[in-house]
């Protein structure tokens, strides 16, 4: 506290002291101290006490400001605007990632009966000069130190004002002495640094303090915690981009650190996207199939932000083959054998496909438990287990209807964040005959069905029937690409609905634009319940029954090659 305020507030405690006494004692002071003077001097005493902190809240908002611009030089952030009612309406606290916190007292208003046109306020405000960086102003013009320079904003060059509570000048303090403005105030009203109401915190992403001037902005951006989505689970072999929001950091470098053994990672700081791809399908093991990494983010002024990532990869999604498009004649070519060949297989004819990947096996009972968690089902109620000798883990489900199938896939998609689909009928064919390393066999991958398929013969259908059963997948060769079972075992649904071919040339054909009269839909690979010509790579089946879940039907899995 000042001398001369500590020794004016001296003789007005003593004075109104002394009249509360005199008022006990005697019922009156006589003259010297009579009502109207110890009135006046109670209203000095409570306008000078108001002032006093008037002024405290005046340099309160100016080192307030030093800390806001240098924060905005700094490239800080705001981690919190918290407002208080207390110890009046518009106190404010901003705290910033620096560690520092500055305290707004924000657009005081005049007392009751003591506005007046006259009365002034010293506003001290900052603005960049010709060289860019912020210096103090005063009433809109540049403070200069004794050299006549400009002073540069920092915490430690902050101006410090006072009143003169006698003559109710502004001062201001070069150095060890106080200097008076031509600024009078005689009661507190307004603030000279903030505009009423300039704090502006309606944005996700910023702060905007307004100055008194109500022109000068400073805007400093809000700090949010360096973070991402959890990445969905992992498809073997496959990656997921995470996208990561770094706009509270100034970020540098990224790193991961304990990666499951055989996963991989890249970074792209342009694009905030981490890359992490899993291991390949036979690379999987019970240590890698999931783990937890930590993303180690390191910005401009090295502070380290750590955050965990959790990784899992479906395994039981198997893996999947390239097929290599190319142009193939679809239907009964000449391997076919003539006396088996039925109308849908005609006419022969041309069929370009890009590439894709699809599943070496079929999707197995584990993979549809890990997926919907119960049999195949339409309403709900009705399960449909398989047999006792067709049930485990790496045997095709079955009983699926198309319905069924599409709700998988749809299921599968959000779990993994892929976009697995059925084949079409032409991808199916394709991929049975070999792709581009086919040797034009009847069957999928040879011509001695008993190599390559699970068949009425050998599953145990024809010699009693109803005593067949699928088996597990993968137990027999594969084709040319490494396929297996896409003869025998389960019929495959695929994505087409049924319809008879033409002979014209077709690119990536996917059947009929609408659902034909005759609603049907195709099966192709024929099953542990059909004879060998069900089996050969260009015979289609069709079912019109589409809620029938027959025991020997599943399905397979493709992906667009991105």
């Amino acid at each position: 506290m000042h001398f001369q305020i500590e020794t004016m507030m001296k003789q007005y405690i003593f004075r109104g002291t002394l009249v509360a006494v005199c008022l006990l004692s005697l019922g009156s002071c006589g003259d010297e101290y009579n009502d109207n003077a110890l009135w006046d001097a109670m209203q000095d005493r409570d306008r000078i006490s108001a002032l006093e902190a008037w002024s405290v809240a005046v340099n309160g908002n100016i080192a307030a400001l030093a800390i806001l611009t240098t924060a905005v030089e700094n490239d800080d952030f705001v981690t919190g605007v918290t407002a208080f009612a207390s110890p009046e309406p518009g106190y404010y606290i901003i705290t910033l990632t620096s560690g520092a916190s500055a305290t707004i007292q924000n657009g005081r208003a005049a007392p009751s009966g003591y506005v007046d046109a006259s009365e002034a306020v010293p506003h001290i405000g900052v603005k960049k000069d010709n060289s860019g960086g912020y210096y103090w102003t005063f009433n809109g013009d540049f403070l200069q130190d004794d050299a006549g320079k400009n002073i540069p904003v920092s915490v430690e060059t902050v101006p410090r004002l006072r009143l003169d509570y006698e003559s109710n000048f502004w001062q201001i303090k070069r150095g060890t002495i106080w200097v008076p403005l031509n600024v009078k105030t005689t009661v507190p009203h307004g603030n000279p640094i903030f505009a009423r109401d300039g704090i502006d915190n309606s944005s996700s992403d910023l702060v905007v303090f307004t100055l008194a001037d109500n022109k000068t902005k400073i805007s400093l951006t809000k700090y949010k915690p360096f973070a991402f989505e959890q990445p969905p689970m992992f498809s073997p072999g496959f990656n997921h981009t995470i996208t990561y929001n770094a706009s509270g950091h100034s970020i540098v470098a990224i790193k991961m650190i304990d990666l499951p053994l055989d996963w991989t990672s890249q970074v792209n700081l342009s694009t905030q996207e981490i890359i992490v791809a899993a291991p390949a399908f036979a690379a999987i093991t019970a240590d890698n199939v999931s783990g937890e990494a930590m993303v180690l983010a390191i910005d401009t002024k090295g502070a380290v932000v750590m955050r965990a990532l959790s990784l899992s990869v479906l395994s039981s999604l198997g893996e999947v083959v390239l097929v290599e498009g190319g142009t193939f004649l679809m239907g009964a070519t000449a391997e076919q054998p003539s006396d088996e060949v039925v109308d849908n297989e005609k006419p022969v004819h041309e069929v370009t496909l890009d590439n894709y990947y699809i599943a070496k096996h079929e999707v197995t009972q584990k993979l549809w438990h890990d997926v919907m968690g119960e049999w195949p089902t339409d309403d709900g109620l009705s399960f449909h287990a398989p047999q006792e000798n067709s049930k485990g883990d790496n045997y095709p489900i079955g009983a699926v209807t198309l319905n069924n199938a599409q709700n998988f896939i749809t299921k599968l998609n959000a779990k993994t964040g892929m976009t697995y689909r059925l084949p079409t009928e032409a991808e199916w064919e394709y991929a049975a005959r070999g792709g581009k390393k086919s040797k034009n066999y009847v069957y999928s991958g040879g011509n001695d069905i008993n190599n390559v398929a699970w068949y009425d013969l050998n599953s145990g259908e024809r010699a009693q029937r109803d005593s067949g059963h699928a088996f597990p997948v993968g137990t027999k060769q594969p084709n040319e690409l490494g396929i297996y079972d896409m003869s025998g075992n389960v019929h495959e649904l695929v994505n087409d609905w049924y319809s008879n071919y033409t002979s014209a040339a077709q690119t990536n054909p996917t059947g009929p634009s609408s659902v034909p009269d005759s609603v049907s839909f195709v099966v192709r690979g024929g099953s542990w319940y059909a004879g060998p010509t069900y089996c050969r790579v260009s015979r289609r089946g069709n079912n019109p029954n589409m809620s029938t879940h027959y025991t020997n039907v599943g399905f397979r899995l493709v992906l667009n090659v991105k």
